[in-house]
Formats: C-alpha cells, structure tokens, sequence
C-alpha cells in the first residue's frame, strides 16, 4: 500500500512539472494566486453581484495558466479569464464595473 501512495505522490509531483515546463514554453512562467488580488476589491465585487442574487465562483483554468471568475446571475452563467501577466486587480475593477452598470446601482 505504502507503494502505491508513492506512485501517486510521484505521479503528482510529475503531473506538477509538466505543466510548468508548459507554463515556461507558452513564455509565461507567472503562475495564478488569488491571495495576490486585493481582498477589498474581491468584496466589492462579490458584494455587487450578491446584491442582484448573484452567485461568484473564484478559480483557475485546469492547468493553472488563467484565473476564471463565474458569476451566475438570472439563471445565465458568465465565465471571464484573466491571464497572471495581466492585472488581477484591475480585471476585478472592470467586472466590478460592469455588473454595478448591470444592476443600475
């Protein structure tokens, strides 16, 4: 049992490896964390959909090379990207932005 938990270990950290080498062959080697975003402007920007009844989902495309923002509102879902050589707080802002115009407020 023991050995199987180190194939998986080994194919995890292998899996991980892969997609940096990825990463670094796109020419981006900036790797995704929301913890770099401003925590104020992502509640603001939760604050404005929830108002509408709105619902905003917070994460990564699968190979880590993008954040993804979903915000479900009136039963239609909206995914917007947001690459890490872009400005993560500034890409909150606009969404901040356009949903407020959305709502009117």
């Amino acid at each position: 049992m023991a050995r199987t938990n180190e194939r998986r270990a080994g194919s995890t950290s292998s899996l991980q490896q892969r997609r940096e080498e990825r990463r670094k062959n796109r020419g981006q080697a900036a790797i995704c964390d929301w913890a770099l975003a401003d925590a104020e402007r992502i509640v603001a920007l939760i604050s404005t959909v929830t108002s509408q009844n709105g619902l905003c989902s917070f994460g990564y495309t699968r190979d880590a090379g993008a954040y993804t923002l979903t915000v479900i509102l009136d039963g239609e879902r909206y995914t917007d990207y947001c690459r890490p050589t872009e400005d993560v707080n500034s890409f909150l802002d606009s969404l901040r932005e356009d949903y407020t115009d959305l709502a009117g407020v």
